[in-house]
């Protein structure tokens, strides 16, 4: 484990990445993007393409039990998510007599 103020100098610096990987895949030339940087290794449009995304859409880079992912989907919005079902559940009879 990283002691507390780099993990902290760490993670605030990668906050903006999103933006960063935008820009990069963005602006990329189709040679930078089949570049192979080595024989056993995914090129980034074959990485690209397996994350299931394409030019526009914006990656994430999240925190994760061994190490960081890159992943298209947003975690803010999967809290949100999981905060309104825990509400819809907690206040169902609510929604059941507002849907009358």
């Amino acid at each position: 484990m990283l002691p507390e103020k780099v993990r902290a100098y760490l993670l605030g610096t990668l906050a903006g990445a999103h933006a960063l990987f935008s820009v990069l895949v963005r602006d990329m030339t189709d040679s930078e993007a089949d570049r192979r940087p080595n024989p056993d290794r995914f090129t980034i449009r074959e990485a690209l393409a397996h994350l299931g995304v394409k030019k526009g859409d914006v990656l994430f880079l999240t925190e994760a039990p061994d190490g960081y992912r890159i992943t298209p989907y947003d975690p803010e919005f999967e809290r949100q998510m999981k905060l309104a079902e825990e509400i819809m559940h907690d206040r169902r009879e609510v929604f059941r007599a507002l849907a009358k």
